[in-house]
């Protein structure tokens, strides 16, 4: 009688362009296999399923728990809640919601059908408007009079703008939410970091940071920057040890590194700020693409997080480059126009 023995072979699979589709993949034997035969190729996504991780590892403590429910606008009530109260007050609330206080804002935000954050905002600025320009309570938006003063706002928005969201509210009230609003400051120095990267890099050789900073360092949000690790690292770290520049630029340095400070201290804070930073950067990426004329899925990347959104800049400005190039020999419309040779007598 014959007796089968068993014999590891590969699979079938294995070095095919597929890999990755499946979820089994990363935890296969023989997915280390797959990495060797496919090398660059293998284990890219589109941009499209980019996923970003900026926090650094200590702050992960300090993030809150989300609540047991699927509206993402009230999934975690407690940051909606902060963030509401410094774009409003320029300050921290004194301390978080309690668990009852949680659940009749999430009743009246679902009364009213506003998400969480500008239903808050609407109400603490409603609040400040009447004089009261500190200690706002929780108490205040947990009740019928909440959604009375929401639902009256969101009027006045549709009437004159067709919408109601931060920026509408912004021009019904001049109360300024948008401008203030942590996550919308994050965006906008981000866009801008973004835009001007990709296109240093489309036509230079190397990381911008230096040239970077010294162009559009006091026209970033200042949280921003105390936040972003290459900015310590290229320009406020030097500066400190070795003071140059004074007047105006001094003060602004000295503001953010005043910040930095603050974050240092109540890490819970920078947490915060990251977070917030986090949660807008592949509507940054997005439009960044979009600015380029490319769409997310033209380009790809690897199948990690992002850790270093910076350095993803000046790889898709790379990127684009190769592209332009690659037009310009096939002799199709590109940015970068062929050199006439010059005449010679």
């Amino acid at each position: 009688m014959i007796e089968r023995i068993p014999v590891n072979t590969d699979l079938a699979c294995i070095g095919t362009p597929d890999y990755g589709l499946k979820k089994e993949c990363h935890s296969c034997a023989f997915s280390d296999k797959c990495k060797e035969i496919l090398g660059i190729v293998g284990f890219r996504v589109p941009l499209s399923k980019a996923r970003f991780q900026i926090i650094p590892s200590e702050l992960h403590k300090y993030s809150s728990k989300p609540l047991d429910i699927t509206d993402p606008d009230i999934e975690n009530l407690d940051e909606a809640y902060r963030l509401a109260h410094l774009a409003i007050f320029d300050a921290l609330p004194k301390r978080n919601l309690k668990a009852d206080e949680k659940h009749k804002i999430i009743d009246s935000c679902r009364v009213a059908n506003i998400p969480a954050k500008l239903f808050l905002i609407t109400n603490m600025y409603a609040y400040r408007a009447t004089g009261n320009p500190n200690s706002f309570y929780p108490q205040r938006v947990t009740g019928p009079h909440a959604q009375k003063i929401a639902a009256q706002y969101a009027k006045a928005c549709y009437s004159a703008h067709g919408r109601f969201d931060l920026k509408a509210l912004d021009q019904v009230t001049q109360c300024e939410a948008s401008k203030n609003d942590i996550e919308e400051r994050m965006m906008r120095s981000d866009i801008h970091a973004a835009d001007w990267i990709i296109n240093y890099r489309i036509t230079h050789d190397r990381l911008p940071y230096n040239t970077f900073y010294a162009t559009c360092e006091k026209s970033l949000d200042p949280v921003w920057l105390a936040i972003e690790p290459s900015y310590y690292a290229v320009v406020l770290n030097p500066h400190l040890k070795h003071p140059k520049d004074s007047g105006e630029l001094q003060r602004f340095r000295f503001s953010v590194g005043k910040i930095l400070g603050q974050l240092k201290r109540k890490p819970s804070h920078a947490a915060l700020y990251f977070r917030a930073r986090q949660r807008k950067l592949p509507d940054v990426l997005k439009l960044a693409i979009q600015h380029q004329g490319l769409r997310l899925d033209d380009l790809e990347i690897e199948d990690e997080p992002v850790t270093n959104p910076l350095r993803l800049w000046s790889r898709i400005g790379e990127a684009v480059q190769h592209l332009e190039c690659l037009r310009l020999l096939e002799g199709r419309p590109s940015r970068f126009k062929p050199q006439r040779k010059s005449r010679t007598r």
